[in-house]
């Protein structure tokens, strides 16, 4: 019975490891499909809350290695999908950088993939 639950629990792991997890272009196509350019923060912010993406509030580009080709006082909100890969050692995060005009509005987004090892 214990070599049962032993097999069934090893299983399930594997299992759950091996599922797809999210990927860049998936998020790239759920925002393409949620958000345009020129959307408000506010519809950002509700688009990011209505899916339990975490976020930050807007910030400005100074500091960003992965906009650095973007001048240092260029707006943007980060929001970050945590563990998006199921690994059991380690963790992959996949982050969106909403690049903002000065104004307020939606000019683009970035996305980029973190591998973090333990």
């Amino acid at each position: 019975m214990v070599l049962v639950i032993l097999i069934a629990s090893l299983a399930g792991l594997v299992a759950y490891w091996f599922r797809p997890g999210t990927t860049t272009d998936d998020v790239d196509s759920l925002l393409r499909q949620n958000l345009s350019t020129g959307a408000s923060e506010q519809q950002i912010y509700q688009f990011l809350d209505e899916h339990r993406i975490e976020h930050t509030r807007v910030d400005t580009a100074a500091y960003l290695s992965e906009l650095a080709d973007y001048p240092p006082d260029t707006p943007v909100i980060i929001a970050t999908l945590r563990d998006v890969d199921n690994w059991p050692i380690g963790e992959s995060d996949i982050e969106i950088y909403f690049i903002m005009t000065k104004d307020g509005r939606l000019d683009k987004w970035r996305i980029t993939k973190y591998l973090i090892f333990l």
